[in-house]
């Protein structure tokens, strides 16, 4: 679907393939790649054909693309209009174990093994690693596909929720990085923090500046 004044936005033509040959199809992203500390969370959407005239969906974009009250609106009314969701995460220790691609790739499997209704096949963001490890499900990746799929951009939503609402639960336990506030991305008083401090439990040592690089932060912005 395309705005006569602005980008396309997300629809559902890539599930009614799908949905034409009565086969459950379910949006899966990730949320929190490109952070530094917190886990990589990702969740799975499966939307049923008769829900997609509801209204909401017009609302519904990449979660990058909604502002953070309007997520936390959305996400409750995708929980209450599809017929299954669920979340998978992996902690950014388990990050730095497996590198943030392979990851990446467990952390949507998770997801889609979460949900309890079968599915027929899989639409996925774009992710490096791949197939996804899910035998005898028929997977597709989508380049950019939060902004292309209502069930990938309504993954996408679901996953930043999920994880920001950790990440402010992370501040209480770890009061001096200000996780509630950046939610583990490297704004220049997180690096500072982390220089100061040294890194929690919650930062992925494998991601720059902690890999031995904690000295060289100069270039962290806001």
């Amino acid at each position: 679907m395309t705005s006569p004044s602005g980008p396309s936005l997300p629809d559902f033509h890539l599930e009614r393939k799908y949905w034409a040959q009565r086969r459950r199809i379910a949006g899966v992203d990730e949320a929190g790649r490109g952070c530094v500390a917190g886990p990589l969370v990702a969740a799975a959407v499966v939307v049923a054909p008769d829900s997609r005239r509801t209204g909401f969906w017009r609302q519904v974009n990449d979660s990058k693309q909604v502002r953070p009250a309007r997520r936390q609106q959305l996400a409750a009314s995708i929980r209450e209009n599809v017929l299954d969701c669920a979340v998978g995460w992996v902690s950014a220790a388990e990050v730095d174990e497996w590198g943030i691609d392979q990851a990446n790739r467990l952390v949507m499997e998770k997801a889609v093994q979460g949900l309890s209704v079968c599915v027929d096949g899989v639409l996925a963001d774009w992710i490096s690693a791949w197939p996804l490890q899910l035998p005898d499900l028929e997977s597709e990746r989508v380049i950019k596909g939060d902004g292309k799929s209502l069930s990938i951009a309504a993954a996408s939503i679901l996953a930043k929720v999920h994880r920001d609402a950790y990440m402010v639960t992370s501040a209480d336990r770890f009061p001096h990085y200000g996780f509630e506030r950046h939610k583990g991305y490297l704004t220049r008083q997180h690096a500072q923090a982390i220089v100061t401090m040294g890194p929690c439990l919650e930062h992925r040592r494998s991601f720059r500046p902690l890999a031995g690089r904690a000295d060289r932060i100069d270039h962290a912005t806001d």
